[in-house]
Order: C-alpha cells, then structure tokens, then sequence
C-alpha cells in the first residue's frame, strides 16, 4: 500500500525501515501506557481536591453553626455585636488556611505529573533503545 511520506512523494510501507516501524511501535506503546498512568494519577488527585474542598466546606458550616447558636442563646448586647466580628475573623482564617492546603494539595499533583512525566519518558528511551538493538542484531 503507497503512503506518502509528507513530501508528495510515494512510498510503499514495504520500503520503511523495519527498524524505525518497530522503534515508532514501541513509542507508541510507552505513551499510551504513560498516559493511561498519568490519568489514573490525575483522577486520583482530583479526588483528593474533592475530598478537601467537602472537608473546608463542612468544616464551615460546623463554625458558621456554632456561632449562630451562640448569637441566638446570649443575652449579652456587647457579645451579640463581637460576634460578627469574630465570624470575620474566623471566616478569613480558615479561607487562608484552606488556601495554604489547596496550594499544597495542587503543587503535590503538579510534582506527581512531573515525575510521571519524566518516567514515561526514560521508559519510552530505554525501550526504543532495546527496540532498536533487539531488530539491528
């Protein structure tokens, strides 16, 4: 069967060096595998954000919760004007330390993707190297 070879000129599949097709073959493999892992990872990763994100919002309405049965329970004019203050406060505290955590959470996923990366790729070269040493003996 003629192909072309991106230069408008034919070339039978016949006339390709087996070497290079078995090279390409086993590329193929490596980055369909690393990706195949890659999205495991990811998905796993993304669980773990999910996870968090209903951890901070739970742990919200528990402190919004509490500080509502507060107000509703005192009789003490000073501490019903303090604690929407001290419900800012809380409130900024914890988006900042959820922030903190979700930036950790997103740099780890990002030095798994890395390092995920950087293995398919030393995996794809050993393997186009023993390809190619395994079809030139």
């Amino acid at each position: 069967m003629a192909r072309s070879n991106g230069h408008g000129v034919s070339q039978d599949e016949s006339t390709l060096d087996p070497t290079f097709s078995g090279t390409m073959e086993a590329v193929s493999r490596n980055v369909a595998s690393g990706l195949e892992r890659s999205g495991r990872i990811w998905l796993k990763q993304i669980g773990a954000l999910e996870e968090e994100v209903l951890r901070f919002a739970k742990a919200r309405l528990e402190h919004d919760n509490e500080l509502l049965k507060r107000y509703q329970t005192s009789d003490s004019r000073f501490e019903k004007l303090t604690l929407p203050q001290e419900w800012l406060l809380a409130l900024s505290q914890d988006y900042w330390q959820e922030g903190l955590r979700f930036g950790s959470l997103m740099q780890e996923m990002l030095g798994n993707s890395v390092a995920e990366g950087a293995e398919v790729a030393r995996a794809a070269r050993h393997n186009s190297r023993k390809a190619m040493h395994s079809q030139a003996a």
